[in-house]
């Protein structure tokens, strides 16, 4: 699908929401690529650089004191990286969008990593020509059940 993520916007929660929820979300910011499935049920599947496993954990859409939108993701403790304390971290919505977006979004999990297993391990760099995986791992059928899961 390819959905671009420079001018892509989300002024509420749950234009956010229906933005994200079942798809796969390309980053490219801090330690290089990321990629990661935003599941339809809040739970979200995330392949970082170096690793040949998929880190589990939670994902809602939420609204800013300022009443913009917000996403916010929770792992398990040490999961990220050793010291992480487990803790909830949100980006506004606009930020999100604009920044970690590398290529856009891909309707549902293309690469499968909702069975705990990435393709192969993720290199940080260079960036991920997304044209080049979506010929080796085609787009999946993004799911109707995107209920929001708004907070």
């Amino acid at each position: 699908m390819g959905l671009a993520g420079a001018g892509a916007r989300a002024d509420t929660p749950g234009s956010l929401h229906e933005l994200l929820c079942d798809r796969t979300v390309h980053v490219y910011y801090g330690v290089g690529n990321q990629i990661e499935f935003l599941a339809a049920n809040g739970d979200s599947y995330f392949w970082q650089p170096g690793s040949a496993a998929v880190i589990e954990g939670t994902w809602r859409i939420g609204e800013t004191q300022e009443g913009g939108a917000q996403i916010c993701f929770q792992y398990a403790q040490d999961a990220l990286r050793p010291g992480y304390d487990g803790e909830e971290f949100c980006f506004s919505g606009d930020w999100f969008l604009g920044t970690f977006l590398r290529d856009g979004l891909r309707d549902g999990d293309p690469y499968n990593l909702r069975s705990g297993t990435p393709p192969y391990v993720l290199a940080a760099q260079p960036p991920l020509d997304i044209a080049s995986l979506s010929m080796d791992f085609p787009d999946d059928a993004r799911s109707t059940s995107c209920s929001a899961n708004l907070s």
